[in-house]
């Protein structure tokens, strides 16, 4: 199946307390990566079809990591408000 997904990252301000939500809740495997820091959630196997067998979609596989260690996006703007912008209409009005 193209175009599959495959991999989901979900921040949390606390990646070991999601991890064992989605262990008790969902019964996925917590693969910590160190504990507390990147915790890696495995479905395990390929999702089944109704009647049983293997899917094309695979296994999908949830990365919990620490929101504290996220990365701004490096095109980000300073956390201020952006200058305004005239419109074409103010400009020839000379507002």
């Amino acid at each position: 199946m193209p175009n599959t997904l495959i991999f989901v990252d979900m921040p949390s301000d606390d990646p070991a307390a999601a991890g064992r939500f989605y262990a008790e809740v969902f019964g996925w495997q917590n693969d910590e990566k160190p504990a507390g820091v990147y915790h890696r959630m495995v479905p395990g196997g390929q999702f089944p079809n109704p009647d049983g067998s293997d899917s094309q979609i695979g296994n999908l596989h949830l990365g919990i990591f620490d929101a504290a260690n996220a990365r701004p996006h490096p095109d980000r703007p300073a956390s201020r408000p952006a200058p305004s912008r005239k419109t074409d209409a103010s400009r020839a009005s000379g507002s």
